[in-house]
């Protein structure tokens, strides 16, 4: 609502006339809300991969490092999920010149990044193409591909690819994909393999290999860790660790003596006969159990811990051994 005054009512109404017109106009010239955090998302993730190490390199043909460049990338992840750190991985096809160009591919062996194995499979002469005329050149084909996925799972992903040596070949970008177990993502019609094998291109390096790296990042669910809903195990575990400091009643068990430390409340709800005879002990002086060896003793507490009957390591059980168990119950 707009107050009116005698003296101050002209001047209201210029102000919020003013102020309405200033909104309208920034309303336009201002992206939207998502594509604005997209835009924020996609400065922050370019600084990230600019920064990221290389993990890992695969070698086809020969061996040796080199530098890696640092490239970028377009694209925002799902909102449910997390874009994880960049991480690069390294491809060196060495004598490409010399690789099989018919209709060949020639597969890298497997990085594993971001929990996931890849791999790139690259086609010197081009996949699934027609036969290039008289004074043309086939082009060459790369893929990404990963390999460790189920047949029912997804992973979100974006990469960048920079083939030839760093600073001097092309860039071939991706934006978020949904990798399964059957992707392959790339390009067919990537690059002419004569501008690749130019010695005067300078696309490889000086003794003829072709670098391909490899940016990743992936998208990442939240992780949350909710308490489990029983106990049953982590009060076997409390029989486990019950030790002299943490514990009220000890027991001293057959002719070995094994010691079995204990919570007297838990007895008392459990265990009301043990109970009763821990009670006419202090909490220092170990009771003596005798008529039982340790290994039923340390079953028949694992029943009031709540846990179930389990063999021991090297012990098998037989009827003797049940019916002394029956007997220490």
């Amino acid at each position: 609502p707009i107050l009116y005054h005698k003296r101050s009512s002209s001047k209201l109404l210029l102000a919020v006339s003013c102020s309405i017109i200033s909104n309208l106009i920034l309303s336009q010239q201002r992206p939207p809300c998502g594509e604005r955090t997209c835009r924020i998302t996609h400065r922050k993730s370019t600084r990230a991969m600019e920064q990221a190490e290389l993990i890992a390199t695969a070698h086809v043909g020969g061996e040796g490092p080199t530098e890696v460049p640092d490239p970028h990338n377009d694209g925002c992840f799902p909102e449910h999920l997390i874009p994880s750190s960049w991480k690069k991985l390294r491809f060196v096809f060495h004598d490409f010149a010399t690789l099989p160009h018919e209709n060949n591919d020639v597969t890298t062996s497997e990085l594993e990044c971001h929990g996931q194995k890849w791999t790139i499979d690259l086609y010197p002469g081009g996949f699934d193409q027609p036969l290039p005329e008289e004074g043309e050149s086939a082009y060459t084909s790369v893929y990404v591909s990963c390999h460790s996925l189920g047949r029912s799972k997804s992973l979100h992903t974006k990469f960048v690819l920079y083939v030839g040596e760093p600073g001097k070949g092309n860039i071939m970008t991706r934006p978020v994909e949904e990798f399964t177990s059957s992707t392959a993502s790339g390009e067919n019609w990537f690059m002419p393999r004569s501008t690749i094998i130019d010695p005067a291109k300078k696309i490889l390096d000086d003794e003829g290999s072709l670098i391909v790296d490899l940016h990743l990042q992936i998208g990442c669910a939240p992780s949350y860790c909710y308490p489990s809903r029983s106990i049953q195990a982590d009060m076997v575990k409390v029989l486990e660790v019950s030790d002299e400091s943490n514990s009220d009643v000890v027991f001293e068990v057959g002719s070995e003596k094994s010691k079995f430390y204990c919570l007297s409340s838990l007895l008392q709800l459990r265990a009301p006969d043990l109970y009763s005879l821990a009670s006419e002990y202090d909490n220092r002086t170990p009771i003596p159990i005798s008529g039982v060896s340790g290994a039923i003793f340390y079953q028949l507490l694992r029943s009031v811990y709540g846990g179930d009957f389990q063999d021991l390591q090297g012990y098998y059980w037989n009827a003797l051994d049940l019916k002394d168990l029956i007997s220490a119950a």
